[in-house]
């Protein structure tokens, strides 16, 4: 069985919290290798982040450097939240051999994916603060759980999309036009401008639309 950092960090927490229980103990030869093996702890957890963020870096430099993508501002990688946090704009339109993202990731202004035809996934609790563009990801048959967006999300011409994920939120436009394979859309449901859908969808969308859910105007076509 492989053990990912996340895992082995966990651990080591958990015993180090252990050790300090054995630390309060009145033997003092047991608080004396206490605290030693808690030293020896602190130090692989210092490790752990350090292969983390090395790791992180990695991810980004693959980006970068195999799809020649452009990002308009530097990015942060935090180790102890495990976040990548690009500050700026990140392109990636057009890179068909992208099949994922790296984890945890958060766009602080808009994340273009545009015919990205072999991504097949989005990282979990993917965070963009501008428009999420995912026009003709044609790969793509559905969303991450706790995707935030606040700008537009396009998935215009995403024809194996099968489903939207619960609780989606859209502070922006959302634009499903030309998903085929899209057949109902969620009750909980909430669009705060308007809302581009094909055909099979309109009542679906009337129905939002009716609970007030969908703050703009619904395009059908």
């Amino acid at each position: 069985m492989s053990l990912t950092c996340a895992t082995v960090r966990q651990t080591l927490v958990k015993i180090r919290a252990d050790l300090e229980s054995l630390h309060s103990l009145n033997t003092a030869a047991a608080a004396e290798q206490a605290v030693l093996l808690m030293e020896q702890i602190d130090e692989q957890l210092k490790s752990l982040e350090v292969i983390w963020t090395a790791k992180a870096h990695k991810a980004i430099d693959k980006l970068v450097e195999e799809f020649g993508i452009s990002i308009t501002d530097e990015f942060i990688v935090n180790s102890e939240t495990r976040t990548i946090q690009v500050q700026g704009n990140l392109h990636l339109s057009f890179c068909s051999s992208l099949t994922k993202l790296p984890p945890q990731l958060s766009v602080q202004g808009y994340l273009d994916l545009r015919h990205c035809t072999s991504l097949i996934e989005l990282p979990r609790d993917l965070s963009v603060q501008g428009d999420l563009n995912l026009k003709g990801c044609t790969s793509l048959t559905k969303l991450t759980s706790n995707l935030s967006v606040q700008g537009d999300l396009i998935l215009e011409l995403c024809t194996y999309l099968i489903e939207l994920p619960p609780n989606l939120s859209v502070q922006g436009d959302l634009n499903l036009k030309g998903c085929t394979s899209l057949t109902k859309l969620p009750s909980d449901l909430k669009v705060e401008d308007d809302l581009y859908i094909p055909k099979a969808l309109k009542k679906d969308a009337q129905k939002l639309k009716e609970q007030g859910a969908i703050q703009g105007d619904i395009y059908i076509g």
